[in-house]
């Protein structure tokens, strides 16, 4: 078994996100998420740590188990209001990485954005 490190860099706000001409500052949560088989036989995702906020341009390490997935969630000062998340397979990240002759890579991701309980895709 081995881990992966993770460094969220940046998030690019939607035009939607910005009302009110307000400066958008946001932080992340991050859930991890173990993919479990129940007795009827069906994979449903679990977390089972802690969410973690790791500020932006900062690491955070996760191990590498079959069906692990990381879901990140864009929260806006103050209040922290949720305004997009995306979902991403350790596998997914993993694979990116084996591509690149110094085993990193940079990853770029859409994340769908959450308005009044409706989701829209960047």
């Amino acid at each position: 078994m081995g881990f992966i490190r993770v460094k969220l860099i940046e998030v690019e706000p939607a035009s939607a996100w910005l009302k009110d001409r307000q400066p958008f500052d946001s932080y992340c949560a991050v859930h991890i998420k173990e993919a479990v088989l129940s007795a009827a036989k069906e994979f449903s995702l679990v977390q089972k740590k802690k969410t973690i906020y790791p500020e932006w341009n900062k690491c955070f390490d996760t191990h590498l188990y079959d069906g692990r997935v990381i879901t990140i969630v864009v929260l806006q000062k103050p209040g922290g209001k949720v305004v997009a998340d995306v979902s991403i397979g350790v596998q997914f990240l993993v694979d990116q990485c084996k591509r690149d002759a110094h085993g990193f890579s940079s990853v770029w991701v859409s994340l769908s954005c959450i308005f009044d309980s409706q989701t829209f895709s960047l």
